[in-house]
């Protein structure tokens, strides 16, 4: 959704983003503003703004090795797209991107083009192979001009062509990457022009499958069930005295461990004010509250099978899946939500948008 509600953009593997109105509350008119021809296959649609409040359409597509392919932005003008998209960065191959709005800087990534590629922190000249080294770079959309030089960093053994998750803080002064050993790597970006990674969290004993900003909380979610908090402000930060051995950095921990499902958590959303955190594993979803991290709900399992989608806004929560299903749950914050079938759709839900007018836009595979 723009950040005003008024339109939408979804993307496809037709190689298309639509912009549809829905400025009526009633849904998406049945004929989209515009069509914009995009990427061979659309895979991340992300609608947003510029600092100046000009709002703008950012897209990434995926290549023949089943990665990420470039990234493009559109301004847009009464949902109407001006001009061609615009090609963000000079990498050939987009891994990934991340995209703060009080900036209008994204952070891109792609895998190393080079044999090999120097440890983060910048300086350490220790190199490390190609397949588990990352590069990324801040960019200004925009004047479509880069803000930082290329920076690089160490994720696990062939990890570096595969999707990873990113996660940059919404005023974008925190940047959230992957690292070897199941850690995180925390960088600031408050002086964008010369990322800096500050500490490494360590804490996860299996794989990160996702990452979620709300403020200075980062909340995290790995393969063996576990969702961890953690503080990641300028006094937490500063007060962490013990360093890794792996960078030599500040090694923080996690400050919680919410742990109440078994299966990877593929899905993290926080609500709109950050008082609730919803993590999907399997067919469950759980809510967790973010001031005294105590479970909310613990039995939604109304899918048959995995839950694949999930979107939040003030007063309810929505999921979608592998069963197709598209379950709407009222107040999700009270013990018992009450989920309603919607619809069941042909194919298996893989995205929700929800804004606060209530609004619902579904995507499935196949259409």
């Amino acid at each position: 959704f723009s950040p005003d509600s008024r339109y939408l953009a979804s993307g496809s593997w037709d190689g298309t983003i639509l912009i549809w109105d829905v400025s009526s509350g009633k849904g998406p008119d049945k004929t989209p503003v515009a069509k914009i021809a995009a990427q061979p296959d659309v895979l991340n649609v992300v609608f947003d703004q510029l600092p100046d409040g000009s709002p703008i359409v950012l897209s990434s597509g995926q290549n023949k090795d089943r990665g990420l392919d470039e990234a493009l932005v559109w301004r847009l003008v009464n949902g109407r797209p001006e001009g061609k998209g615009t090609r963000l960065s000079d990498f050939t191959v987009v891994n990934n991107f991340a995209y703060a709005s009080k900036t209008g800087y994204a952070v891109l990534m792609t895998p190393a083009p080079d044999k090999n590629c120097r440890k983060s922190p910048a300086g350490d000249a220790a190199t490390v192979p190609r397949d588990s080294c990352i590069k990324a770079q801040v960019w200004n959309t925009a004047n479509n001009q880069p803000v930082s030089e290329p920076f690089d960093f160490e994720v696990c053994k062939g990890c570096a062509k595969t999707t990873l998750p990113i996660a940059l803080s919404d005023d974008g002064t925190r940047l959230a990457t992957l690292s070897r050993s199941n850690q995180i790597g925390l960088w600031d970006l408050s002086q964008p022009g010369s990322p800096e990674q500050i500490a490494q969290l360590a804490g996860h004993e299996d794989a990160v499958l996702a990452m979620r900003f709300h403020g200075d909380l980062l909340a995290s979610s790995s393969r063996n069930g576990e969702v961890l908090l953690w503080d990641v402000g300028d006094t937490a930060v500063a007060g962490t005295t013990v360093l890794s051995k792996q960078n030599n950095l500040p090694e923080m921990h996690p400050r919680t461990r919410l742990k109440a499902q078994t299966d990877w958590v593929r899905g993290l959303a926080f609500g709109r004010e950050g008082k609730v955190l919803v993590s999907t594993s399997g067919n469950n979803s759980i809510v967790w509250s973010t001031g005294d991290e105590k479970l909310i709900s613990t039995d939604m399992r109304a899918h048959e099978d995995e839950v694949w989608a999930l979107a939040l806004n003030s007063r309810t929560m929505l999921t979608g899946g592998k069963d197709g299903k598209l379950l709407l749950w009222n107040d999700p914050q009270s013990q018992a939500p009450q989920e309603t079938v919607l619809e069941a759709t042909a194919g298996k839900t893989t995205t929700l948008a929800l804004n606060d007018a209530g609004t619902l836009v579904a995507g499935e595979l196949g259409g």
